[in-house]
């Protein structure tokens, strides 16, 4: 699929409030680390998933979700959620 220039200039300003976190080899790392680390306690994490918890622990930011449940096996991660708020 083509995209012209005017759908890039839509695209760019609806990106622009946004921080873009490109990928790289160490979140590619994170990702593989996180992956093992879920499934050594048995647990599954959606690859999707695995992407975002990475990205949020490589950086150092919290991650904002309405699935805690999907992110609770990750060591160090710090995550927010109406679940998460309701047991403080």
């Amino acid at each position: 699929m083509k995209v012209g220039p005017h759908r890039r200039a839509q695209l760019a300003a609806f990106l622009a409030p946004y921080a873009v976190i490109n990928s790289s080899r160490e979140l590619a790392h994170t990702w593989a680390a996180i992956r093992s680390q879920v499934m050594q306690t048995g647990h599954h994490i959606d690859t999707a998933d695995c992407w975002i918890a990475a990205t949020a622990l490589l950086h150092g930011i919290p991650l904002l979700t309405h699935n805690h449940d999907h992110f609770e096996y990750i060591n160090g991660l710090t995550t927010i959620s109406e679940q998460s708020q309701q047991t403080e």
